[in-house]
């Protein structure tokens, strides 16, 4: 069993978006990567119960980018879409962490 932490979401994240780490840290603004993004944004704040300063600190954003890919993964998820099937692989492996 993995202890969850930041790096381990963002790890389980990018397996299930089949993005790299460092595209996630980076500036790239493709829309697979920036959907990655977010989605580590919401584990981070869901699962780990960081704030949106604090996760911009660990990805290098500003809070209210974080806070606006949060609720773009929780507006994602109320319409209903082919994201489903990606948050859902990326929930399965965040949670086999814990």
């Amino acid at each position: 069993m993995v202890n969850m932490n930041e790096d381990t979401i963002v790890a389980a994240c990018c397996s299930a978006f089949n993005v790299h780490e460092d595209d996630v840290y980076g500036r790239s603004r493709k829309e697979e990567i920036v959907v990655a993004r977010q989605t580590v944004y919401y584990f981070l704040n869901k699962e780990l119960a960081l704030s949106c300063r604090r996760i911009g600190e660990v990805l290098g954003r500003d809070r209210t980018t974080v806070y606006y890919g949060i609720r773009a993964v929780r507006d994602r998820l109320d319409v209903g879409s082919f994201y489903d099937k990606l948050f859902q692989d990326a929930q399965q492996k965040v949670y086999s962490l814990a």
